[in-house]
């Protein structure tokens, strides 16, 4: 911070924050830390956990149930049409 006469401080304006002119310090952009969550887990020690899916956990188990219910049904048809046909 400075402490400049009005003559001096008039003549060399600076801007409001980071409005131009950005001089005298120049200020720059801030790209870190500006969300919600990044700015409750700095400032208080607070974070959003994150919530496990138990579907996911799951869903590799499931597909193999339906693949294989997805066979079972396809040779049932087949079955089915080759003995209709030997009638």
């Amino acid at each position: 911070m400075q402490i400049l006469p009005l003559l001096e401080a008039e003549a060399n304006p600076v801007g409001d924050g980071q409005n131009e002119p950005n001089v005298n310090p120049v200020l720059q952009k801030v790209t870190e830390g500006r969300s919600a969550s990044e700015a409750m887990s700095g400032s208080i020690g607070f974070s959003i956990p994150k919530i496990p899916n138990p579907l996911t956990a799951m869903m590799g188990f499931y597909k193999k149930i339906m693949y294989l219910i997805i066979v079972v049904i396809v040779l049932g048809v087949i079955m089915f049409i080759l003995y209709y046909l030997k009638l």
